[in-house]
């Protein structure tokens, strides 16, 4: 390292902190804490190296890291336990100025009380620089499950194992969006999570309980030390929040889920005729327009897209459409879109094509990207 000059994150001006932070992530002489999938950091250098110090911890999934140079991803890894310097970037040019992002590949893991990654220090050549980042045209909040966090990007399409190695938010919809518009995306998204419950029904697995703070799917004391029960304070604002929920909700018809606490069972029902019952299409209804309020609440400037359909869908479709159409007639908000997305089912045909865990593959996160980004210009 003797060639290195070694920067801690606060030390670093000319910088940016990625996805969803505690206020103070920039200024902190703490290390940085990356928490939802694609947070990281983003700089601008001359250097022909570059080297992080990173250390991870873990109970149920490892950790990935993935660098990207001016969007295109070169690297990915599991982050160590230790802490331990890597180089991620290696022999560039150094006459010219590479955007360099080290981002968390993985999402965070619900229930495991041990999981964090923290970059320590930033090291680059001797006599190099740090320069401005450059502001992108866009700023973009993807809301999700298991769908915008990647699953099935990585592994064979026969793979059925739920491990961290086949889930990758590189290439997803959401990163193709941000290369197609020059837009810089936050992701809030978890496997098998809704709008109201889990796949499993759970009516704990909402995205909608967290949304406002920085990410209180991690509640063991050492997590919210680091900020992740705070109340994210949205000061960065949003140009468009893009929700991509309902698949889950849509499953959680075919399980029973049990509160231990309680006793109480949970499931969606459906009549005779295999229509939804009453009160399930309610508590669904009730549960997107008070979401969709929230959002307001917290992006007064933003549109916002709801999209869904990437896995095929039968039931929370036209609950979704007619809570939406509501939503917009009594609040008076017109800049609340929806898109139906193209299905897996029927564009993936080639091997190819298809992804790991019975999830969408490449080719349906490519037409996702493209139909979002075509919409997103059109508005």
């Amino acid at each position: 390292m003797e060639n290195l000059d070694l920067y801690e994150i606060n030390q670093i001006k000319n910088k940016n902190i990625l996805g969803r932070n505690v206020s103070d992530a920039a200024k902190s002489k703490n290390p940085l804490a990356l928490f939802w999938s694609a947070s990281g950091i983003e700089v601008v250098t001359n250097s022909s190296e570059l080297w992080i110090q990173v250390s991870s911890n873990y109970s149920v999934n490892e950790i990935y890291l993935a660098v990207q140079i001016s969007g295109y991803t070169i690297a990915r890894f599991m982050a160590p336990k230790e802490k331990t310097w890597i180089c991620v970037a290696r022999n560039l040019n150094a006459e010219n100025k590479n955007d360099i992002c080290i981002i968390k590949d993985s999402q965070p893991t619900a229930g495991d009380p041990n999981h964090i990654v923290q970059i320590h220090q930033i090291a680059i050549c001797k006599g190099s620089e740090f320069f401005e980042v450059p502001k992108k045209k866009y700023f973009i909040e993807f809301v999700g499950d298991s769908i915008t966090s990647g699953e099935g990007l990585c592994g064979r399409p026969e793979s059925p194992e739920w491990i961290s190695s086949y889930i990758s938010v590189n290439n997803n919809y959401a990163m193709q969006v941000a290369k197609r518009l020059d837009a810089e995306i936050s992701i809030i998204s978890q496997c098998g999570w809704g709008i109201t419950r889990g796949w499993d029904s759970n009516i704990y697995s909402s995205i909608s309980l967290h949304y406002e703070n920085v990410c209180s799917i991690f509640e063991s004391p050492m997590q919210k030390e680091l900020g992740t029960c705070q109340k994210y304070d949205f000061s960065k604002k949003a140009d468009f929040v893009v929700v991509n929920l309902g698949t889950n909700d849509n499953s959680s018809f075919n399980s029973a889920w049990k509160d231990e606490s309680t006793g109480k069972v949970y499931q969606y029902q459906m009549n005779d005729d295999g229509t939804v019952t009453e009160s399930s299409k309610k508590e669904i209804y009730d549960g997107i327009k008070n979401f969709l309020c929230k959002i307001r609440k917290n992006n007064p400037s933003a549109k916002i897209l709801w999209v869904w359909g990437m896995i095929k869908l039968d039931k929370i479709p036209a609950i979704l459409q007619n809570a939406m159409e509501d939503y917009k007639k009594e609040n008076g908000d017109q800049n609340v879109f929806a898109l139906e997305l193209d299905a897996m089912e029927d564009v993936e045909i080639d091997l190819f094509d298809k992804g790991s865990r019975w999830h969408p593959g490449p080719k349906t996160h490519f037409l996702a990207a493209k139909k979002i980004a075509d919409f997103v210009e059109g508005m």
